[in-house]
């Protein structure tokens, strides 16, 4: 499940850089995505219920300066920093091998 979380979060930050390079380039300047503005693109309602549910549920400060601040960051450094974290992680819990029925047999 690590992996598969690492390599989701590798391919949305390689489709936020592509996407982040053709828009600067067009622009003259580097005009990064930011995780709210992409977030509001793909889904508006789950975004507009992300504050009330955050004040109401876990606590009002937490939404200011840092739910708040992390959308307004860039998408590319948000979504890179999760692929490492979560790549780190898997070296941490390797999926065991099993076993065959023909192994445990000849012992």
């Amino acid at each position: 499940m690590l992996r598969l979380l690492t390599a989701v979060f590798v391919l949305i930050t390689l489709g936020a850089f592509m996407r982040d390079l053709l828009v600067s380039i067009e622009a003259g300047a580097w005009a990064p995505v930011a995780l709210g503005q992409w977030w509001f693109e793909i889904h508006p309602n789950s975004l507009q219920l992300l504050q009330p549910a955050i004040e109401r549920h876990v606590s009002p400060a937490l939404w200011d300066p840092h739910v708040l601040g992390l959308l307004e960051g860039p998408l590319i450094y948000t979504s890179g920093i999760l692929a490492v974290c979560f790549w780190i992680l898997s070296l941490f819990f390797k999926r065991k091998r099993r076993v065959s029925m023909s192994h445990q047999a000849r012992f």
